[in-house]
């Protein structure tokens, strides 16, 4: 985790020392690894929030007539899903210009990529099926 600045430490004492006083109560004087502590803990808090919130698996949705990359929250809290991503690359890699097989229409987890740069697909619905596309057919190995 990043260090606290000792700013960040001083404004969050500021903070709470303004909000003790108008309930009576000082906290200014609280010692700043406590306050670090509590901070910490909060941000903590906040990271799994936001993970439970987003996902922590990358995920590819097949259509007819198309596919879409569901990102993971690493991915798209680090802002670039396209260049960046080794998902993304993966299934470029698998070249889904063709028209899928019927069976492989709907949500799919990327499990994995093999040592050829192609993704693993482990279907998301109930029946965890587990496939390992072609390069360049987009169709089940």
């Amino acid at each position: 985790m990043t260090e606290i600045s000792d700013e960040v430490v001083a404004a969050a004492k500021q903070a709470d020392h303004e909000e003790g006083v108008r309930d009576g109560r000082s906290y200014f004087e609280v010692a700043d690894h406590q306050v670090r502590r509590l901070i910490a803990a909060a941000v903590i808090a906040e990271r799994e929030r936001i993970y439970a919130e987003l996902g922590v698996d990358h995920y590819v949705i097949f259509t007819e007539d198309a596919w879409t990359l569901v990102h993971s929250a690493d991915c798209r809290l680090a802002g670039d899903m396209v260049s960046g991503c080794t998902y993304w690359t993966a299934l470029k890699h698998a070249d889904l210009t063709n028209e899928l097989a019927p069976e492989m229409l709907g949500r799919w987890r990327i499990g994995s990529i093999d040592s050829e740069g192609l993704p693993s697909l482990v279907r998301a619905e109930d029946v965890p099926v587990e496939r390992h596309l072609s390069p360049r057919r987009g169709r089940p190995a």
